[in-house]
Parts: structure tokens; C-alpha cells; sequence
């Protein structure tokens, strides 16, 4: 009995490992990565390209062995790109801008790898009614969205925290099922949080139905500039992206249509 139990414990132990091992491994890399691109930025600034270049693949080798679904550290591996690309031309200044940006990326990734982690344990979880779990998780991922938010503009990001807010308050009530799908939306936003908004706006209601004496926070709008071969104008393409605090009855295109015409007119 006693040489089964050990057995049992043993190969517990190892299955453990083999299912905890991988995610240390990436928060490992992008722990590297960082390192590097500040290494890079650092001697890029005292014109050192060569240096910055050496430092750069290394953030790359790291940035390219972690997950492939955070969009922060796509972002990251385009902007350490480009830094190696200048470097080598011997054109500092440019490759140090590109790796400042590869660094911020990173270091949003990193949060933001923690977020999408334990939201997916709470997806997990709440699917199976577990309530306490999924506030568990769903807590600490709020935790590092807001860390995240700290050092990025992503209206997305943003949308995550208050999305993740929601999943604690219905999941602390025992709503497994509601709170799964706030999770699941706070995934929705984090996936696409690296995406770049040329120019995103929030939007405030300062009167109307919702208005309660001072400006209302509606969501944001983000503007991406398009064209189309053969055009001689650029045309943008308008995405309202609203808060879900700002759901309601009276939440539509009419509160919407002001803060966009104010938009449109700059």
C-alpha cells in the first residue's frame, strides 16, 4: 500500500509539473525579454547600435518563445524588429525609439500574460459553476489589468478591467454563469488590446439621460486610417467601442451621435 500510494504521489507530482513547467517557462522568456530591451534602449541611447543590436535579438529570441496570443508581445517583436533593422544601419536614435517602444510592449505583456491566464482559469471554473474560483482568479487577473493599464493606452485593456470587475461582483453572488461571461468578454478585449487605435478618443456625455451632474464616461472611439489602391484620400474607419457600465435602456446611437460629430469636426 504504502509503495503504491508512493507511486501515485509520484507520478502526481510529475503530471504536476509537466502541466505548471511550460507557463513558468514563458513568464521566464518575457522576464528575459524585458532585460534585453532595456539593455538595448539603454546603450541605444548612448549610441551604442551595435550593442542595441546584440541586446534586441537576444529580446527577440526570448519575445519569440513566449505565447504567440499576446498581442503586446507581437507588438513587442514588430517594434525589436524594426530596432535591429536601423541598428544595423548604424542609425541610433531611430533603432533606440524602436526599442523604447519593443520595451513598453513587453513590459505590458507581461501583465497582460498574467490577466489572460488566470481569466481563462476563471473561464474555466465558472463553466463549471464555481463561483469562488473564478472571483479567485478572476481577482488576480483584475489586478495586473489595472498594472497594465498603468503603462498602456488600450482602450481595450480598459474594457477588460471593467469586464473582469463585473465577473467579481456577479461570481461574489454566486451568478457562476453571468460572471463566466463577463470573463469571456475581458478575454475578447485583452486579444485585442494590442491593436493600434490611430487615435482613440473616450467618449463623455457631459448632458442627457444618463447624465447625473458631471461627465459620464461612455467607451471609446477609435479612428484607423485605410486607403485603397488607386485612391488619392484617406478614408478612416470608426470603431465605438462602449463600456459595459455604460449598458442600459437609454444607451444607444442617439448618446453616442455628439461625441462623434465633435470628433469628426477636428
Amino acid at each position: 500500500m504504502y509503495r503504491t500510494l508512493k507511486v501515485g504521489l509520484t507520478a502526481g507530482a510529475a503530471l504536476l509539473l509537466l502541466t505548471v513547467q511550460p507557463g513558468l517557462a514563458q513568464d521566464a522568456h518575457l522576464a528575459q525579454a524585458v532585460v534585453h530591451a532595456q539593455q538595448a534602449a539603454a546603450h541605444g541611447g548612448m549610441g551604442h547600435a551595435s550593442v542595441l543590436v546584440e541586446h534586441a535579438n537576444q529580446a527577440l529570441t526570448h519575445a519569440n518563445m513566449a505565447p504567440a496570443d499576446n498581442p503586446h508581445t507581437v507588438a513587442a517583436i514588430a517594434s525589436l524588429t524594426d530596432a535591429v533593422t536601423h541598428g544595423n544601419m548604424d542609425h541610433a536614435p531611430v533603432a533606440t525609439g524602436m526599442a523604447n517602444t519593443g520595451l513598453t510592449s513587453l513590459q505590458v505583456a507581461v501583465h497582460v500574460h498574467q490577466v489572460m491566464d488566470h481569466n481563462m482559469q476563471a473561464v474555466t471554473h465558472g463553466d463549471m459553476g464555481h463561483a469562488p474560483v473564478l472571483v479567485t482568479h478572476a481577482e488576480v487577473a483584475l489586478t495586473h489589468a489595472r498594472a497594465a493599464a498603468e503603462i498602456s493606452d488600450s482602450p481595450h485593456i480598459v474594457m477588460a478591467i471593467e469586464a473582469l470587475e463585473s465577473a467579481i461582483l456577479h461570481g461574489g453572488m454566486g451568478h457562476a454563469e453571468v460572471a463566466t461571461e463577463s470573463a469571456k468578454t475581458a478575454m475578447s478585449h485583452l486579444k485585442m488590446s494590442g491593436h493600434p487605435t490611430g487615435g482613440t478618443i473616450r467618449l463623455i456625455e457631459t448632458a442627457g439621460p444618463r447624465s447625473r451632474g458631471g461627465e459620464t464616461p461612455l467607451g471609446f472611439c477609435s479612428m484607423l486610417p485605410t486607403s485603397t489602391a488607386g485612391w488619392t484620400s484617406v478614408s478612416y474607419v470608426v470603431s465605438v467601442l462602449p463600456l459595459p457600465s455604460a449598458a442600459g435602456e437609454s444607451f444607444g446611437t442617439d448618446l453616442l451621435r455628439p461625441p462623434l460629430f465633435n470628433l469628426i469636426s477636428i
